[in-house]
């Protein structure tokens, strides 16, 4: 999350900015999960926000190299 705010803002201020900057990051996420969106992407005049959820990719076991160990008996 990025905020961007110009100027001198007291702490209050401040504070206030951030809830409702937090409250928007909220609803987003709620929005992207109940739609199942992975990539979002927000701007508007004081937040930008971006979401890139990675998916968890599990190697299988057919991909790996097997190697068979031979002895010569003579």
């Amino acid at each position: 999350m990025k905020v961007k705010i110009n100027g001198s803002v007291s702490e209050g201020a401040l504070k206030t900015i951030l809830d409702k900057q937090s409250k928007k990051v909220d609803v987003i996420d709620e929005f992207c999960k109940k739609h199942k969106i992975n990539d979002f992407s927000y701007s508007d005049a004081e937040l930008e926000y971006e979401t890139i959820k990675k998916t968890n990719t599990k190697q299988s076991n057919k991909n790996k190299h097997q190697v068979e160990v031979r002895s010569d008996e003579k």
